[in-house]
Formats: C-alpha cells, sequence, structure tokens
C-alpha cells in the first residue's frame, strides 16, 4: 500500500495549489474518476496518513498505528492546514501536501515536531459523512412483478456482500453460502439497515449506504467494521414473510380467460363438458365457466407441481418424475400451506401457490433441500379430485329415443362405443380406435363397476358421459395406460340390447324349445356311433338359423362351436360318444371361449 501510494505520487507533475492564503502546497494529487461527494466543514472523515519532514523524515503514522484517523473537518480538533488540505477531496482521492509552520505547530512545536517545521503529510481519503446524513438507497435490479413490498416486523432472508465505503470487503453472505435471515424493524439490525430493507421487493437488488451513526457509531464493531465508518451494502432480497401471512392464491391458467374468438377457441379444448367453471385470474379477469366440484376437504387429489423459492430457484417437479402428486386433503399429508392453497381448485386449474415458512417447513427447513425459514412457491395443475365417497355422476348428452322399451339391466349382453379420457381432458382410449364391435355382458365383471353402472338402465341410442371415481374404476393401481387413483371420464353411446345366456354356457334352448330326445342320432349323419366337430358344427348352426337355438353372443359362431366341442370331448380323441354329448349347464364352469369385452 505504501509502495503504491508512492509511486503514484511519481507518477504524476509536481504542482502548487493555492489553499489558506496560497501557504498550503498540493505537492501530488489523484481524483477518482467518479467522485460523488467532496468534503466539506462539519463533515467526519476517515483517512490515513504519513507525516514527514521536508527532509523526509517521518515523524507519525495512522498505518503504524493499525487505524485510520478519525476526525470532523474545522471542529478545531486539527491544525489549521490539515483542516484546509481535506476540504475538497473526494472518497478515495490521495494527496500529498505541504503545510507551512503557522498553519501547523507554529514556531513553539509539538512533541516530537520542532518549531518552525514545515510538515508534509501523505494521505488517502477513506470515507466522508455528516450527522445530517440519512441512509442512501440504490435499487441496481428491479423485478417486472412486485407484488409485494417489504415492511416493518417482516422476517427477511437475503444475501449481501458488506463494505466499507472506500470499497473493502469487511463481511459477504456469498462466502458462508448461506442467506441472512432476521425480523426488521425489532431490533435485530443496526438501524440504517432496517430502514435500507423496508420497501424492498422480492429479487430486488439495492445498494445501500449507511452513515456511521446508523449503523456501529464511533466505536464500530471490534472486528471489521472501524469506528466511525460509513458502510455499503450490495443486497440481494431473497424472500420475505411476515408471522401473520396466509398461503396466497393466484389463478395462472389463461385458459378460461376473456379471449378473442381464436384463443376462446383454443381454451375450450381445456374444458371439459361435465368440468366447467368460472375462473377469476389474477389480473381481475373472469370467464363464465361453471366448475361443479371443487377441492374439499378429506378429498383425494392428484396434480402436477412445480415447487420453487421465491427467487425462482427450482427445487423439486413432479414433471421430473413423470408422475402426478397424489394425496388426500386434510388429513396432514401436505404441509399447511399447500393444504389451504389447494381447497377449492377445480380441475383444469393452474394455481401459484405462496407459501410462507410457518406453514412450510419452517425454521429447521429440509437439510441439502430447503433452508430454513423460506417462503415457497408451488405452481400446480390440478389434474382431477374425488373422494372416497363419491358414485358415478351422470350426465346424458343425447336423451334416449321415446320408444325406448328396453333399457339395459344386469347380464344384458350390450354393444356400444366409448371414449375414455382423465378428467383434465387427456386422451387413453377409444372402441373407435379398434377394429371390430364393442360389446360386454353387464354386470358380471366384465368392466369396471362404475362403467357398469353408466350401462345400466341406457336405452339404445342413448349417449351418456360419466365421471367415475377411481374406487369405482382402477383404484389406486391403475392400469395400462391409467394413472394409479385416476379419475376416469367415459362417453358411451349404446347400439344394441340382448339377452346373454346363463354363465358359463355356450349353447342353450330359446325359451319353448327343448332338446330332442334323440339328440345324437339327429347330429351323427353317417351314422358311425360317433360325433365329428363338422357334424356338430352343421348341426348347431341349422338349429340357430331355424330360431331354435341361442349362441354365446358377441363371440364367432365357429369359435364358439369348436369350445363346446373341447368341453364335451372328454377322452380328447377328436369325436363325442354318446355319452358324452351333453350340453354344459348353467353351473358349469367349463371353456366360455373369446370375447369382445376385454375392454377398460
Amino acid at each position: 500500500m505504501h509502495i503504491k501510494i508512492f509511486s503514484i505520487w511519481l507518477s504524476f507533475l509536481l504542482y502548487d495549489v493555492a489553499l489558506s492564503q496560497e501557504q498550503i502546497k498540493i505537492l501530488h494529487q489523484w481524483i477518482p474518476p467518479n467522485c460523488e461527494r467532496k468534503v466539506e466543514s462539519g463533515d467526519s472523515v476517515r483517512y490515513h496518513y504519513y507525516g514527514m519532514f521536508e527532509d523526509g523524515k517521518h515523524f507519525d503514522s495512522s498505518y503504524m498505528r493499525g487505524r485510520t484517523y478519525n476526525t470532523r473537518v474545522g471542529s478545531g480538533m486539527l491544525i489549521q492546514g490539515m483542516d484546509d488540505a481535506l476540504l475538497g477531496m473526494c472518497l478515495n482521492e490521495h494527496r500529498i501536501v505541504s503545510i507551512p509552520p503557522d498553519l501547523a505547530y507554529g514556531d513553539e512545536g509539538t512533541d516530537g515536531i520542532p518549531g518552525g517545521a514545515t510538515l508534509l503529510f501523505n494521505f488517502v481519503l477513506l470515507d466522508i459523512s455528516n450527522e445530517d446524513d440519512t441512509v442512501q438507497i440504490k435499487t441496481t435490479y428491479m423485478p417486472e412483478n412486485c407484488e409485494r413490498k417489504l415492511k416493518d416486523t417482516d422476517f427477511v432472508r437475503y444475501r449481501y456482500n458488506g463494505t466499507l465505503l472506500n470499497g473493502e470487503e469487511f463481511h459477504s453472505s456469498y462466502d458462508e453460502e448461506r442467506t441472512y435471515d432476521t425480523y426488521v424493524g425489532q431490533g435485530w439490525l443496526i438501524r440504517g439497515m432496517d430502514i435500507g430493507l423496508i420497501g424492498s421487493c422480492m429479487k430486488e437488488r439495492r445498494t445501500i449506504t449507511i452513515p456511521s451513526h446508523l449503523a456501529y457509531g464511533v466505536k464500530g464493531d471490534d472486528k471489521n467494521i472501524p469506528p466511525a465508518a460509513t458502510i455499503r451494502f450490495d443486497v440481494e432480497i431473497v424472500d420475505f414473510h411476515n408471522p401473520d401471512d396466509e398461503a396466497v392464491v393466484v389463478t395462472l391458467s389463461q385458459k378460461f380467460g376473456s379471449a378473442n374468438n381464436n384463443e376462446k377457441k383454443e381454451r375450450a379444448r381445456w374444458v371439459h363438458p361435465i368440468l366447467k367453471r368460472r375462473n377469476k385470474f389474477a389480473d381481475g379477469s373472469e370467464d363464465a365457466v361453471t366448475c361443479p366440484r371443487k377441492v374439499e376437504d378429506t378429498d383425494f387429489v392428484r396434480y402436477h407441481y412445480n415447487a420453487s423459492f421465491a427467487d425462482g430457484t427450482k427445487f423439486a417437479s413432479s414433471h421430473d418424475n413423470n408422475h402426478t402428486y397424489d394425496t388426500y386433503v386434510g388429513f396432514r399429508r401436505l404441509i399447511a400451506g399447500m393444504e389451504r392453497g389447494i381447497l377449492g381448485t377445480c380441475v383444469g386449474e393452474h394455481r401459484k401457490i405462496t407459501i410462507p415458512p410457518h406453514l412450510g417447513y419452517g425454521e429447521p427447513g429440509i437439510e441439502g433441500t430447503i433452508p430454513g425459514s423460506a417462503v415457497l412457491i408451488f405452481d400446480i395443475y390440478l389434474v382431477d379430485v374425488h373422494n372416497p365417497k363419491d358414485e358415478v355422476k351422470v350426465e346424458v348428452i343425447r336423451d334416449p329415443p321415446t320408444d325406448c322399451e328396453r333399457k339395459a339391466a344386469k347380464d344384458d349382453y350390450l354393444t356400444y362405443d366409448y371414449e375414455l379420457e382423465l378428467m383434465d381432458g387427456t386422451k387413453i382410449d377409444s372402441s373407435k380406435n379398434r377394429e371390430g364391435t364393442w360389446a360386454t355382458y353387464n354386470g358380471r365383471g366384465r368392466v369396471i363397476l362404475g362403467l357398469q353402472n353408466m350401462l345400466t338402465g341406457m336405452c339404445v341410442g342413448e349417449i351418456r358421459k360419466g365421471v367415475v371415481p377411481p374406487h369405482l374404476g382402477f383404484g389406486e393401481p391403475g392400469a395400462d395406460g391409467i394413472p394409479g387413483s385416476a379419475v376416469l371420464v367415459y362417453t358411451v353411446e349404446l347400439h344394441k340390447i340382448e339377452d346373454s345366456l346363463p354363465n358359463g354356457m355356450l349353447f342353450m334352448w330359446k325359451e319353448g324349445k327343448s332338446e330332442p330326445e334323440n339328440l345324437f342320432s339327429l347330429i351323427d349323419d353317417d351314422a358311425n356311433g360317433k360325433v365329428s366337430i363338422d357334424e356338430l358344427m352343421s348341426y348347431i348352426v341349422k338349429e340357430v338359423d331355424a330360431g331354435n337355438g341361442k349362441l354365446l353372443p358377441g363371440a364367432e359362431k365357429e369359435k364358439t362351436i369348436e369350445n363346446l366341442f373341447k368341453v364335451m370331448d372328454k377322452d380328447e380323441d377328436g369325436f363325442l360318444q354318446e355319452k358324452e354329448l351333453e350340453f354344459p349347464t348353467p353351473q358349469f364352469e367349463g371353456i366360455i371361449g373369446e370375447k369382445v369385452d376385454d375392454e377398460l
């Protein structure tokens, strides 16, 4: 430092500036490029200096004392020449001055300084302040959105670099890789920092310059901050909250807001016909949509989320796992702020939930993931919601015909088309994407219970849409292509209702028809005492075509008859003996053949 000052001295041309009746000589002067303030009479200053005689002999130095010289200019605490030498100086300015004896210690001298001595002072100004100074705030970055400003009694987390006025760093939270966490206006901070933080926004960066009387005063902090020092903090606000804060909910989704025709068409595809609602957005706009069901206490929800801190740093996301977060609400399975914030949400709604730490993970946080006292922000998208008490909710999309004489009942064989999607509109499956006719036995466990409930009571030509909760669907495990605990939305159109056969039967005689007494001889065309598969096939097809018998609905005739032959061919010799020719009874649990009802 000493060598640097001396080299700077030699690097400039010597010149004189007359002050105090032209008796002080400025032998060298270096002025910094930016000079925001100059020393005036009455200012307090801190500076380092070397004191020398004209022959270069040293007589005093603040450097040797290990501390700056702190004084007030024009107060009589300095020799007149030094008072004059300091006036007009800028922060970090370097001067070398020559002070004649009449502006120093005169003809009498003082300890160590002979009478009549001209003194040279080589000094650099490190601090300027005044008792009238206030905290100076300069915003260096302001986020686009400032939903709230920090106020008295808030708890704030911020990062900072702390420097003295000359730029010398005394402390930094970045070095410790953590935020500084404290209450504002409760005496936990120096007064100047309290003043400097109030009014800041989350993510804002500001420079706070604090005069010593609002900082650590004439004593300093006995560690890194010298006495009477003006200090400067470059602050980055991470987050803040108040102990009285509740979770703040803002609807972010613009799928339902006011829009032009093209935007409305785009948004409309997100709105399920049964799941419409009225949505109010952060900008105050609304759209008339119906939400017959909102999340309530004890409901089970499935939602996607992105979780971040208030400064935007992400710490978790369900999208990273490609799986929704599935849980009950109201059973303390969620942090309190999320339980409160998700209540009232509609399916398809996108919410931002801001959670103060006392409703989140508190002062401890979660080691390695969530810092203590952190404000959390969850952007959630509700996929579906149900309650264990829910039943199937059915809406008739197309009314049944006025001449409907028969409605689907238990054990009927039903032919229909269906479309399946999740509650948020995600397409899962459609019978129209498959080949052949889609059919099932109603009430035999061939379909999920919720779909069975939808089908029962339908007329041919009717279209229904139903919301099926998971306990009447595929439950917690889910199925191929269907997430666990998913609420399902079916759209069903019924095409045909047929009488079914009793469970376990492949063929039976129609009502009013009975099995012929000479059945074996009627089937055994070549009278060789055994029935081949072709003979059985020919006979049953003839009887079915004649309206005397009925095969299992929904299956190919040939396949059904082949399976029936296998059931009766006990010795598996490829022929039926007379004792083997016995059609299965309703109680018989045999092979029932291939069906077309293996759908979802």
